[in-house]
């Protein structure tokens, strides 16, 4: 809610005091949420930014006008559902009652119904049948404490996992080891992961990884989506979209087979929001990702379906895009000219969660990163018109490159005659190597560009797939 919002709603502009947030964190999460920039600019805004200490009792730390909280204590959640009650003005984001289902990674996927959720894109897009998205529960299983290492393969089985799958904690509601994630790469890590309740194999070599995260826990398919996610934060109706680093596992060496040694590995939370110097950014993937951002009718279908399912004003989802077509998602293939989007809610600011698979087709949507001719290879005496250098957007280095290799490229220019109904005609190409360090590639295309071309856009494709 915005200080104008408030004004007309509440008559704040008449007040004397400043509109006053208080924020109920553990005092790690305020110490990294809640900096002196923010301070100073809710500060510029009439606005007054009080840090909730749990020992004390509200009242002593009062008046509040909205209590936006995450401290997952019973006795501290009481006393706020009772402040509330005496200060009926008081907005609470949100409501400890309604963050329940959020606590259980198992009972968050019941926030997508089992058929999926349709989202169709707006009317404005133009004529014709709307776009539709599908959003679907990613495909996994729940292996309770008492799951015996046989039953948990056939579980796995009978639910069409295969590895690697990931495993995370049950429990969403800030517990230790509920932060945790594995990769599960065979049977063997699998059997580490119970073995601790494990009477059917005794084996006295166990991973350390293994040991670090406890059933219940929850197993759910791996996708290769590029190392980038979406994060889509949303408070009431409005919502803001970064992108961030994601899960990568080597796609060679899953084709090879490889695996770890003890066929268990703990992954570090690589989307978390970092502590220090990218605070602020909003592009945070790795460069060069080459992953198209879905369209925002998506990311607003997405954010109102969950509020009006879940009744949250405050939280956060992220999609994330498949490279390569969804274990256990019969007959979908993520190949032109259809997008496919695999799109899971992982992390809720003040809550967390893991939901859902999003499918789009029907929609035409951009398969391409922009690139620059910057002109031919060439030697000191010699130039070499059929091979084109190439410059691509976001692409820094020589490694970076190499997501592209292969990858089709089109030059498209504006003739002045018309053919087949069109001005346009369109020189299709190929990206071969890399050229330089700098994130150039050369190219081969089948008519050599002409010199006029030098400096124009050139669209990379992100097709066809070497993953």
């Amino acid at each position: 809610m915005d200080m104008e919002q408030y004004d007309r709603e509440e008559g704040g502009a008449d007040r004397t005091t400043p509109f006053r947030v208080g924020f109920a964190l553990k005092k790690e999460k305020a110490r990294k949420h809640i900096r002196d920039e923010l301070i100073e600019c809710a500060k510029s805004r009439g606005i007054e930014i009080v840090v909730i200490d749990e020992t004390l009792p509200l009242e002593e730390q009062g008046p509040f006008d909205v209590i936006l909280q995450k401290i997952r204590r019973p006795d501290f959640e009481r006393q706020l559902e009772a402040y509330v009650k005496q200060h009926p003005k008081v907005r609470l984001c949100d409501p400890p009652k309604k963050t329940m289902l959020l606590r259980n990674r198992n009972s968050m996927l019941n926030v997508i119904p089992n058929r999926g959720h349709v989202i169709l894109s707006p009317p404005e897009r133009g004529t014709g049948e709307p776009a539709k998205v599908l959003c679907e529960v990613p495909v996994h299983v729940v292996l309770d404490e008492d799951r015996s290492f046989t039953d948990a393969v056939g579980l796995i089985e009978s639910h069409g996992l295969t590895y690697p799958v990931i495993a995370k904690s049950l429990w969403a509601d800030g517990r230790p080891g509920s932060h945790d994630i594995a990769v599960i790469w065979s049977n063997q890590g699998l059997e580490q992961l119970l073995c601790p309740t494990n009477q059917e194999h005794n084996e006295t070599r166990v991973s350390k990884d293994a040991t670090r995260m406890k059933a219940p826990v929850l197993l759910e398919q791996y996708v290769n989506h590029g190392e980038c996610l979406f994060k889509v934060y949303v408070l009431g109706d409005q919502h803001v979209i970064v992108t961030r680093p994601s899960l990568h596992l080597d796609q060679q060496a899953l084709s090879a087979g490889s695996t770890c040694e003890h066929g268990i590995q703990m992954i570090h939370r690589v989307s978390a929001y970092p502590r220090t110097s990218s605070w602020g950014n909003e592009d945070l993937a790795p460069q060069g990702h080459g992953v198209p951002k879905p369209p925002e009718w998506v990311f607003t279908g997405l954010a109102k379906f969950v509020q009006q399912e879940t009744g949250l004003t405050l939280f956060n989802f992220d999609i994330i895009v498949p490279l390569q077509p969804i274990p256990g998602m019969d007959g979908i293939h993520p190949s032109p000219p259809s997008l496919l989007q695999h799109s899971s809610i992982i992390n809720l600011y003040f809550t967390s969660r893991k939901i859902f698979i999003a499918t789009m087709g029907g929609e035409r949507v951009r398969l391409y990163v922009t690139g620059q001719f910057l002109g031919y290879k060439r030697g000191k005496t010699n130039q070499y018109n059929h091979t084109a250098l190439i410059k691509i957007a976001g692409v820094e280095s020589k490694g970076e490159t190499d997501f592209y290799l292969g990858k089709r490229l089109a030059y498209i220019y504006k003739a002045k005659t018309m053919k087949k109904g069109s001005l346009y005609r369109v020189v299709w190409g190929k990206v071969t190597r890399a050229h330089g360090s700098v994130g150039v590639v050369r190219a081969k295309f089948r008519k050599n560009l002409p010199p006029q071309a030098i400096g124009s856009k050139i669209r990379v494709m992100l097709y066809p797939s070497r993953v």
